[in-house]
Formats: structure tokens, sequence, C-alpha cells
């Protein structure tokens, strides 16, 4: 376990209460893995991830508003009010290339803050989260979403401990962390079960606003093949199939993925950074440009070669480019090309 002291933990002052954070800065231009856990969950959910990472990167991790040590705190907020409040403490520690890494509701969070700061969040990991856009949740699931507190409430606790423990963990780690993170709140199961349920209506409330929840700038996604919290392997495959956006599977994980395999999660991330530091932070060469084009075999830039999205999807379906496939006019990945140059629609044939 990372020691808290090699961290800084400040407070930032909401209009709704305290908000908890650690954070570690090496160097401002650096990159910064923004940690945001799930619902219930605090800081300590990223454990394995700050002890691998912490002195490479800078790092900020947070007990979500109520939870943990962010307390005590007001229950009239929303996502939106969260990730704003995120935005607030990145911009008061100057930090410039935040990556978030959102677990379940910290994904949310993270969606959020892309979708209010898009030219800011330079990297999205979502962690057994799921999309927020309305088109993915059915009509009983926001309905239920909304009226989940009185189920925490009137729980036996230590029933909601069990199934809390093994509910989002397979491996033995991750159960015990959990299960420390729940203990929090022993003695006050209402504070549990306000957090648990406000943070169902909000995410509810967050889906019904309907809006567009694009993430722009590079991204991944992770789910564990054992995630049997709601519909979430659901949600990632539609998420990947709409989007490109990768999804990696982590064999024998749960919800809470990253502490039931967090070697594999690691070297996730730190691929995913390899690629961000070519792409954001190294010197451009004449090498970097030279592209032989995607018939060839040759050179390609870092951009085509792991980001592209036609590119991605080509290769995905099976064809050499995608002037092979058969839906190509009617592609919505490579639409926007097509709608600004016609004549790319040729080339994409020849």
């Amino acid at each position: 376990m990372f020691k808290v002291n090699s961290l800084r933990e400040t407070v930032y002052q909401s209009p709704c209460g305290p908000i908890h954070y650690w954070i570690s800065i090496l160097n401002l231009d650096a990159i910064t893995l923004v940690f945001l856990p799930g619902l219930t969950a605090d800081h300590r959910l990223f454990d394995k991830q700050i002890d691998c990472f912490c002195g490479k990167y800078n790092i900020v991790v947070w007990d979500a508003p109520a939870h943990a040590a962010s307390w005590p705190f007001q229950f009239n907020f929303d996502l939106f009010d969260k990730a704003k409040w995120l935005n607030t403490i990145l911009e008061q520690e100057k930090i410039a290339k935040p990556v978030i890494v959102g677990q379940s509701m910290g994904g949310y969070v993270g969606q959020v803050f892309a979708q209010l700061y898009p030219d800011q969040v330079k990297g999205f990991i979502s962690v057994d989260s799921a999309p927020l856009q309305r088109k993915y949740v059915t009509a009983a699931e926001l309905w239920l979403l909304k009226r989940m507190e009185p189920i925490y409430t009137h729980y036996p606790w230590k029933l909601l401990l069990k199934s809390g423990t093994k509910g989002v963990a397979v491996s033995d780690y991750g159960r015990n962390l959990m299960r420390k993170m729940m203990l929090v709140y022993e003695g006050n199961q209402k504070r549990y079960a306000q957090i648990a349920g406000h943070g169902f209506r909000i995410l509810a409330a967050a889906i019904e606003k309907n809006l567009p929840y694009e993430i722009k700038c590079p991204a991944m996604l992770i789910c564990g093949t054992q995630d049997h919290a709601g519909s979430t392997k659901r949600y990632n495959k539609a998420w990947h199939r709409d989007s490109h956006i990768p999804l990696h599977w982590i064999e024998d994980a749960g919800h809470n993925s990253n502490t039931d395999k967090p070697e594999r999660i690691n070297e996730l991330i730190e691929e995913f950074l390899s690629i961000f530091r070519e792409i954001n932070n190294a010197p451009i060469l004449p090498g970097h440009i030279n592209c032989e084009g995607c018939r060839a075999n040759g050179a390609k830039t870092v951009f085509c070669e792991h980001l592209c999205e036609i590119r991605k999807c080509a290769l995905k379906m099976g064809f050499p480019t995608c002037g092979c496939c058969p839906e190509l006019e009617s592609c919505p990945t490579v639409g926007s090309i097509l709608e600004n140059n016609p004549s790319a629609l040729e080339n994409f044939k020849g």
C-alpha cells in the first residue's frame, strides 16, 4: 500500500462541504493521473495503481463528495457539480494534462467532465463504468436508479456488508479492501444509504439530460469478465461497438477489476500513457510524419497506428482499408471526412 505521506492531503471547501484529495506533483508539464473511485468506495480503491505510478506521473485521487473523509456534506449536488469541483481542484493545482481514470461512478464523473471541458481532458480511462448516453439505458433501469435508497436503508447491515464485498470483487485482496471501505460507515447505515441512493439518483438525472457525452480525447474501456454489477458488461459491449473506443476484458475480475487484477490494469494504463506521450510530448521529427499509407506495410504515424478510428474500424472488420467495406458510403465513422471532402470517397475506393 502506498504511504499517504508520500502524497499531500489537501481539502477543497465546496459549497456543500469539504472534499479531501491527495496529490503528488513531479512536474506541472507532465501527465497527471486523476483517479476517481466508484460509489461508496474511497481513495484506497486505487492503492495498487498509486503504488505503481507514484513517482512516475503526477497523481490526484479524492474521496468523492460525502464519501469517507469528505464529510459532513449536503446532498444537494449533482454529477455536474462534482465535475465542476474537480475542475476547480485541478485549476488550483495548475494541472494542465489530466488523464482521468474513473472506476464505475468515477467514470461517469469523467464523462461529465469531458462534456463540460472537452479541451482540458487529455485522456480518459473507464474502469468498469458505462456510457452516460440515454440510448443505452432502459426506462425500467432509470426507474430503479431513482428508488435505491430505501433498499440500502432497510437491508440488514451484515448482509449488505457481505453482498457489497462479494458483489464487486472476486479476489481476496479486492473483497477485503471493499470491506474496509464499507466499514467506514458501520454504525451509520443511514449515511451509507444516502450516499448510494443519492449517487444513483444523480446518475439517472445526468442520463436523462440526454447530452452527447462524447469522448473526444484518447480513451480506453476496461471491464472485468466477472463484473455482475447491473448491466455493466452489456453497456461496455455497446459502448465499444458504437464508439470504437478500445475495450479490454479483464479475465477473472469483477466490478472492481483494478483491485482483482491490478498488475494487468497497470500494464494497460502504462500502454495507454506511452501512446499519449508519443502524441503529446515527443518532438515532431520528419520521421514521425512519414506515412506510406494504409495499403502499404511501411511506416505510419503514431496516430494512424493506434488512434485513428477509421483505420481501427477497417481492421476490426477485416479490411485493409475502409475503401473495401460495402458500408463505406453510409458509414458514420468516415462520414465527417466524406461530408467535408467528397473527393475523398474516390480516393478510398481507389
